[in-house]
């Protein structure tokens, strides 16, 4: 919730603005029982159910575990956009970290909202103190710090104190903030000793005080999140109304008011110790606490020793019962349990009739369902994301926009890939442009166009790429996107051909691209008639052809491979009988072959009975999924089409069609084979499975991804990547 916790009272209105019921909700006990799901990187799950409520509400729960001890992950506490003050949605996070392994996460803690982004509260990363902790009711704040393999969470304070060469021991008063004027508590007054991290930026203004301002730079020290670290005075100067540069590697004191006096003799050269004692309300906890690698506040902590904590702590941490307790709303929360796991939790809210979201106490009830020992409440209402592969996954309430927040928590791994490539794109133009120039650096004479909105009149088109040694590009129906507009520029062909009618690919498309191109445009009155005019192009006259069903796009996909390689057609047929425009081509282009694929559900026996009566012999490539139909497809290829490389693959989802689409003709410009995969793990149907093990005992070396992370995940990368890396006589699955 973007709030200043300091004045609990600024959000009240925003907090209310859902319907607040006349009683507090029953004590529901919303259990989700053993945490389990799908792997989204191995060792790390993402489960989501919808729960009800005791009053029969749904309530829809994501959750994260991995765990705590798994030395290839690591829990860290993200900064918007990388500094203090910053904003960004916990995905936009996500996708600029994405490169350094941050794979899944949720929103963090509270900010204020003057300056807006500033934390609030004790928030530590890599050992690294960012700001100290801030008492908001009448007592310490829900803290949790994590690192070394372990997860601690309770209410604490923070003692900041620099301490001179003789002992001297000064009160910092805040961390990576302006000073604040007014009286305590909340304010600082005018005398006060400020410290500043690079991690603000690379200078601080010295202002908000009418009071002179000394600052000291120390070279060569980090403020620790916990314990001591010693710097050296390296400069002296007076600050008042100015900026002074943070250096790199070191920090900045300023001294408001009487607060330099302690400093009076302290000069360039001085030693100086940087003091940060972290003082728990458990004491027992002490030597975990002073450990601490990566911590932040957020608030209410609501499970201790596994049952719900005490709603008067709540109140003590500045969390009051008729805005937390009693108002169900999106609630995220982080938790340990008793077998060494940690979770992260969302819940969606504020949804009628999809998801209620869930008081402060259904918070905890379910943290402990789910076998938290502790738990800790973090941000919540409209700034509770759930993000996966820099992807929001979860259902957002409350702003017309994703809701910009100033930190995160996110998973992260030090894994890097090295047998894989990824050719993706903002969307899938974008990426058939991307696969276009892979396909063809140095460009290309003729160039397909297609529709990206509907795969019908494309289907065909794999084959007749590369009969004309070109991309296909994707269009929408009434414009060229710009990422086709560049691409064409990049590929500077003469002639640009159009697959289907003016209701795939409208009049204005074509009018822009005869303004620099030669177009041309194969059609037909419908999908069959516009795959027998493709088919006329690419070959007058065939042996062989291949015949798919118009009713899907996943079996004339994986067709075009081979029919690219040995320059055969692909047809469409309906399921009970063949159409007139295909058997046209048939007899014209005097085929003696026909290569169905797809099993009988798709082209059923009637077809079959009449490809015999024209006397054409029939072949069946098929299996009992999509997955199946494409192993048996590149299976066929390897012993049918001569020279296929053996050491890559070219790797689309099952799911949808574009990528594939535009997918074919850069498996048949590398003489590749082209996999189409199920969702979740390539290996999650048999037959894909099967296949993709068969190769990995092989040659493969090297495998294209398509498409981005929406479509083909992380989590399937890295088992690719991991089955190219695998030695040939190894046997083991790849899904870890």
């Amino acid at each position: 919730m973007r709030r200043s916790m300091v004045v609990l009272l600024s959000v009240l209105a925003a907090l209310v603005a859902a319907p607040v019921p006349a009683a507090p909700p029953s004590a529901a006990q919303p259990a989700l029982g053993t945490l389990g799901g799908a792997p989204v990187w191995p060792g790390l799950y993402r489960d989501q159910r919808t729960v009800r409520l005791s009053d029969g509400s749904p309530v829809v729960v994501n959750v994260l575990h991995f765990r705590s001890d798994d030395p290839s992950l690591e829990l860290r506490p993200v900064l918007a956009q990388g500094r203090v003050p910053g904003l960004e949605t916990v995905a936009e996070m996500g996708r600029r970290l994405y490169g350094e392994g941050a794979v899944a996460g949720v929103n963090g803690g509270f900010w204020l909202a003057s300056p807006v982004g500033e934390p609030n509260g004790y928030w530590a990363v890599d050992g690294e103190l960012v700001s100290e902790s801030e008492t908001q009711g009448r007592g310490p704040r829900g803290t949790a710090a994590f690192g070394g393999g372990g997860v601690v969470m309770d209410r604490v304070s923070t003692r900041v104190s620099v301490v001179l060469g003789d002992g001297l021991r000064l009160p910092v008063a805040g961390v990576n903030r302006g000073l604040r004027p007014g009286p305590a508590p909340g304010g600082d007054g005018e005398d006060a000793l400020l410290v500043y991290t690079p991690r603000l930026g690379p200078a601080v203004l010295a202002a908000g005080a009418s009071a002179p301002v000394r600052a000291y730079t120390l070279g060569d020290v980090t403020l620790p999140a916990s314990g001591r670290a010693t710097g050296v005075v390296a400069e002296v100067a007076d600050a008042t109304g100015r900026e002074v540069p943070i250096p790199a590697g070191g920090v900045t004191l300023l001294a408001y008011g009487r607060a330099a006096d302690g400093l009076a003799t302290t000069g360039v050269g001085a030693t100086v110790e940087l003091d940060v004692t972290l003082l728990p309300v458990d004491q027992d906890r002490l030597p975990a606490w002073a450990q601490v690698v990566h911590g932040l506040a957020a608030g209410p902590l609501i499970v201790k020793d596994a049952v719900p904590t005490d709603p008067a702590d709540w109140e003590d941490e500045g969390f009051a019962p008729d805005v937390h307790s009693l108002v169900r709303a999106p609630r995220s929360a982080i938790g340990v349990t008793s077998g060494g796991e940690t979770v992260l939790l969302t819940a969606d809210g504020r949804r009628p009739g999809y998801s209620a979201g869930l008081t402060i106490a259904e918070l905890a009830t379910t943290m402990i369902s789910l076998g938290a020992v502790e738990a800790l409440s973090l941000d919540g209402g409209g700034s509770s994301q759930f993000v996966v592969d820099g992807l929001l996954r979860n259902l957002p309430c409350c702003d017309t926009a994703t809701r910009p927040v100033a930190n995160g928590l996110f998973v992260f791994h030090d894994y890097r890939f090295t047998s894989t490539e990824r050719l993706a794109g903002a969307g899938r133009a974008e990426t058939a442009a991307e696969i276009a120039l892979a396909a063809y650096p140095d460009g290309a004479p003729e160039v397909l166009v297609a529709s990206g909105e509907a795969f019908p009149d494309a289907l065909a088109g794999g084959a007749l790429a590369a009969e004309v040694g070109g991309p296909l590009l994707l269009t929408a129906r009434d414009a060229l996107p710009p990422a086709t507009i560049d691409a064409l520029a990049l590929l500077r062909p003469e002639t640009v051909t159009i697959l289907g009618g003016f209701a795939a690919v409208a009049g204005e498309v074509e009018k822009a691209l005869d303004e620099r191109y030669a177009v041309r445009r194969l059609a037909g009155a419908e999908r069959t008639a516009t795959a027998a005019a493709i088919a006329r192009r690419v070959a007058p006259r065939s042996r062989r052809a291949f015949l798919a069903s118009e009713g899907g796009f996943a079996d004339a996909l994986v067709a075009a491979v081979p029919a690219g390689l040995l320059g055969e057609p692909v047809l469409l047929s309906r399921s009970a009988a063949l159409p007139a425009p295909t058997r046209a081509y048939l007899r014209r282009a005097r085929v003696e072959e026909v290569v169905i694929v797809g099993g009988r559900d798709r082209i059923g026996p009637g077809v079959v009975a009449e490809l015999r009566r024209l006397g054409i012999a029939v072949a069946r490539l098929a299996g009992s999924s999509r997955y199946g139909t494409t192993r048996a497809v590149t299976e066929w290829t390897s012993s049918h089409a001569p020279g296929l490389e053996g050491t890559g693959l070219v790797v689309a989802t099952g799911d949808d069609f574009p990528d594939a689409l535009a997918g074919g003709p850069l498996a048949v410009a590398r003489r590749q084979p082209l996999m189409i995969v199920p969702a979740g793990s390539v290996l999650a149907d048999p037959d894909a499975a099967a296949y993709l093990e068969e190769r990995a005992g092989g040659a493969l070396e090297r495998v294209t991804l398509l498409g981005g992370l929406g479509v083909l995940s992380s989590y399937q990368e890295y088992e690719l990547d991991q089955l190219a890396l695998r030695p040939p006589a190894e046997t083991a699955t790849a899904s870890g």
